[in-house]
Order: C-alpha cells, then sequence, then structure tokens
C-alpha cells in the first residue's frame, strides 16, 4: 500500500501543491508503481525540517514545487493549541469539506471546549455549549449524557476523554489534534514523524520475518 494513503482535496485553494504540473506530481513512483509522487516528497521533506536540515527542506520544497501542507495547518494548528475553537472549526471547514468527517471533527473540538469550561468551573457555559452546539450535531445519545453527568461529577471527564488533561492544558490540546489529525487527509496534515514511524514499522517486520536475523544487532 501506499506510504500515505490520498484523499482528493475539495477545496479550493488550501494545497499549494495542487497548481499547474500537479499531474506530474502526483504520478506514481517505486518499483511497483505503489507510491504518490507528491505524499513521498512530503514525507522526505517533514523528515528533513525535523532534523534540523531547514534549508535542504526548502530547496527541496523549491526544486519540487511541493509544499510540506496546506498553508492553512500552521494556522489550524495554532487555533487549537490557543483554545480558539469558533476560529478552528472555520478553518476546519475549508481542511475537511467532506460533511460527515467534519460533524466529527467539530463534536471531538466542541467536546475538548465543553471539558475546559468544565475544568473553569464554568458549568453554565458548558451547559450552553453541551445543548446548543453538541447536542445539535445528533452525536449518540448516550455519549451526551455522559458528557451530561460530567457537570455533575467533573471527575468523570478523564474516564471520557483520551484527550483531556485536566489542568494540563497545553497537552490536552496537543492530544486533540492528533485526534482531529486521523479525520485529514495525509495530503494536507502529514502524522508527526511519519518517515521515521514507517522505517520502524518495516524493521519490526523483518526482524519478525527473518529466521537468521541477529537479536543482538539493536
Amino acid at each position: 500500500c501506499a506510504l500515505l494513503p490520498s484523499r482528493t482535496l475539495m477545496a479550493r485553494g488550501i494545497s499549494e501543491a495542487e497548481d499547474e504540473g500537479c499531474e506530474e506530481k502526483d504520478s506514481n513512483v517505486g518499483p511497483n508503481g505503489l507510491l504518490k509522487r507528491s505524499e513521498l516528497v512530503r514525507i522526505i521533506t517533514q523528515s528533513l525540517y525535523a532534523l534540523g536540515y531547514k534549508k535542504t527542506a526548502l530547496l527541496l520544497e523549491g526544486e519540487s514545487g511541493i509544499s510540506l501542507q496546506s498553508s492553512l495547518v500552521p494556522q489550524f494548528r495554532q487555533q487549537i493549541l490557543d483554545g480558539k475553537w469558533e476560529d478552528s472549526m472555520e478553518t476546519m471547514r475549508f481542511l475537511l469539506p467532506d460533511p460527515s468527517n467534519f460533524s466529527s471533527a467539530v463534536s471531538l473540538i466542541l467536546q475538548q471546549k465543553f471539558f475546559e469550561q468544565i475544568s473553569l468551573s464554568a458549568s453554565m457555559e458548558a451547559l450552553r455549549t453541551l445543548r446548543s452546539e453538541i447536542s445539535p450535531l445528533n452525536i449518540n445519545n448516550e455519549r451526551v449524557r455522559e458528557l451530561a453527568s460530567c457537570l455533575i461529577c467533573p471527575s468523570k471527564i478523564e474516564n471520557l476523554s483520551s484527550s483531556y488533561g485536566g489542568k494540563y492544558v497545553k497537552t490536552s490540546r496537543e492530544k486533540l489534534l492528533q485526534e482531529l489529525q486521523v479525520l485529514l487527509s495525509p495530503s494536507i496534515m502529514i502524522p508527526e514523524r511519519r518517515l521515521e514511524h514507517l522505517l520502524e514499522q518495516s524493521l519490526i517486520m523483518q526482524r519478525n520475518t527473518c529466521v537468521f536475523h541477529n537479536s543482538m544487532d539493536e
């Protein structure tokens, strides 16, 4: 399978990669033609940035004509980290045009907003968020009841959310970003350290399948 499963971008102007010459950029490469050129270039570029080779990464972006990510991605990340929920949902509308996925993303963002309101003892604001914003999304009724129970017993929050980190707001918002990233096309927002994860998966598979592998060689 391809390194980064591709999904068609439907919103105009959110990816610099969607310009003239995109057909060449999205051509398949590899011995079996299973890899998208644009996706391969992006994960290499991301890895170069992560390793500290910024100049080389910039040169690769310039020579290939393939940007690492949509210009809206840094803005979206910062909006989530700053807790600007309304702004982040508006930006998400362009990053994620699919209605069902968009509703799922909005639900995650609003639940984070709801949990943080409770942590600040803003019970009335949290109740309004639940009634006016979360409930109309028509998510699972059981989930709505579980969220409502947090208004009575805030300690239940930790059992209901894998992203919520209590008083550690920065950490919980970073975890929220990870959950939202699952809903986005990798061509828009590449998972962190993608190339490293792929190479480690390959090494683990080789170790598990090679009967002659020297386990002392780390």
